[in-house]
């Protein structure tokens, strides 16, 4: 802003200089994309609310990618947000939604019953169908996380490091025997005390601390009556909420020291968005825009949520936390930042196209990522080679990045042949298939023949035809 200032003080100068230029930057779209913000993330902490009692709200969350251990390679964690207990399930893989119901069945409800509200990330799982009628029949609220921002399940977010920490801590070098350790490290994350609450996992639901060590034997024969024993737990239950309440305010005082308020955004109010996790296909990233819009508000979830209109191409979540946004300030100087008309090349509607973004075989053709001229990289599409009249462009890509597909020939728009399935022989008709098959490739083979003379030949004969078909006419 006072570089601007500064280069115009050299040659001009007006009562409202100043002003105009802050005007003038503020409100260019090209800054507003290109730029990186310097600014206190924004957007006040905002805690869920504390549940009423044990097993009320869980969270859960996959751990994935881990070493072979007994054939598991995924933990399952699930956490009760009033106790804190947790329980580590070993899987073989990332269930489906059918197999996270029965998971769900098995290692949660068996012990606990029915929460009244499940807090998740956006895996394919959560989202599915099956999972949301699955907890619509159950009575189970489903709380899904805004789009990029896994601090809504930030509970079972540390959780995962800390259990990380301490498998790390007891593995072999080969890290196969982690799954051996992960009852006792369940154990030991429930029976220790925990921040939050001030109790661990293990006193908060029970009421009393399990035997994790002989200790010497006690009388145990003033045992306390069943309606103190159950005063005692309530009273438990009573300091634990309490002291969730106060870690939660002493939690977001301590957050809201490095955050800035979020301005005041109202429906159907234009925002840039940022590209930080967008899931864009681009060849390079070092350069990208830093935000991509403007956007239209289309609902405003709660003071730090906001629905979007997005385009139809992008398939993710419309929904986002405001740390994601940036103000959209309309332009007063009417600069032509306007996305340009299709030319008309013999009465065809046209697009220029400004670059070739990556490639990709889709459905056995070859496909360009385009970036229109005068659009933003949010407008990018897939586009068949066929229709991308731009030969420059094209060797240009290819030479660029050789690696990638399609680069090896340019004008090749064809996939590599796939090789053929072998078919599989159910009953009579698929025998005579693979029989009827068998015998087109072999007719489509060169067949050694020969002359009445004894000189051997190569002839295209079908098989099954009689050999009167080849044989030469008698001289008259």
């Amino acid at each position: 802003m006072k570089a601007t200032q500064e280069l115009l003080l050299r040659s001009f100068w007006w009562p409202t200089l100043k002003a105009d230029t802050e005007t003038y930057v503020s409100s260019c779209p090209i800054c507003a994309q290109a730029k990186t913000p310097r600014t206190r993330p924004v957007g006040l902490l905002r805690p869920l609310p504390v549940p009423p009692g044990p097993w009320h709200t869980i969270s859960t969350d996959f751990m994935c990618a881990l070493p072979s251990s007994m054939g598991n390679h995924v933990i399952m964690v699930t956490v009760d947000s009033f106790t804190k207990m947790a329980h580590f399930t070993a899987l073989r893989k990332l269930p489906t939604a059918k197999e996270l119901g029965q998971i769900f069945t098995q290692e949660i409800f068996r012990l606990h019953g029915l929460p009244q509200v499940i807090i998740s990330d956006r895996g394919p799982q959560y989202i599915s169908r099956f999972w949301n009628q699955f907890c619509k029949t159950l009575g189970i609220k489903v709380a899904l996380s805004s789009g990029f921002h896994p601090q809504t399940n930030g509970q079972t977010e540390r959780l995962n490091q800390g259990l990380e920490q301490y498998l790390r801590s007891f593995c072999n070098a080969t890290q196969g025997n982690w799954a051996t350790f992960l009852p006792l490290a369940e154990f030991s994350y429930n029976n220790s005390l925990h921040s939050a609450s001030k109790v661990s996992p293990f006193y908060g639901s029970y009421g009393f601390h399990p035997k994790a060590f002989p200790t010497p034997l006690r009388d145990n024969s003033n045992l306390p009556a069943i309606s103190s024993y159950v005063r005692q737990l309530r009273g438990i239950q009573r300091v634990i909420h309490s002291n969730l309440v106060a870690t939660k305010l002493r939690m977001k005082k301590i957050a809201d020291r490095r955050r800035c308020a979020a301005p005041q955004y109202q429906v159907h109010e234009k925002v840039w968005f940022s590209s930080r996790f967008l899931p864009l296909r681009l060849t390079q990233n070092k350069f990208k825009p830093r935000f991509y819009g403007p956007f239209l508000i289309l609902k405003k979830i709660n003071p730090v949520t906001v629905r979007l209109r997005l385009p139809r191409t992008w398939k993710i979540h419309p929904v986002f936390h405001v740390s994601q946004l940036k103000p959209y300030r309309p332009d007063p100087f009417h600069r032509q930042f306007s996305c340009p008309p299709p030319l008309l090349v013999d009465n065809v509607p046209e697009y220029e196209v400004q670059e070739i973004c990556d490639s990709r075989f889709f459905h056995g053709r070859l496909q360009y990522l385009i970036h229109w001229k005068g659009y933003p990289m949010s407008e990018c599409s897939w586009e068949d080679a066929p229709s991308v009249h731009a030969p420059i462009l094209v060797c240009r890509f290819c030479r660029l990045f050789p690696h990638k597909p399609g680069a090896s020939g340019v004008g090749h728009t064809v996939a590599p042949r796939l090789p053929r399935p072998r078919p599989q022989a159910r009953g009579a008709a698929a025998r005579h298939a693979v029989h009827a098959a068998a015998c087109v490739r072999a007719a489509e083979k060169p067949r050694l023949a020969h002359t009445p003379r004894g000189k051997p030949r190569f002839a295209l004969r079908p098989r099954g035809k009689p050999r009167s078909v080849l044989k030469p006419r008698k001289p008259p």
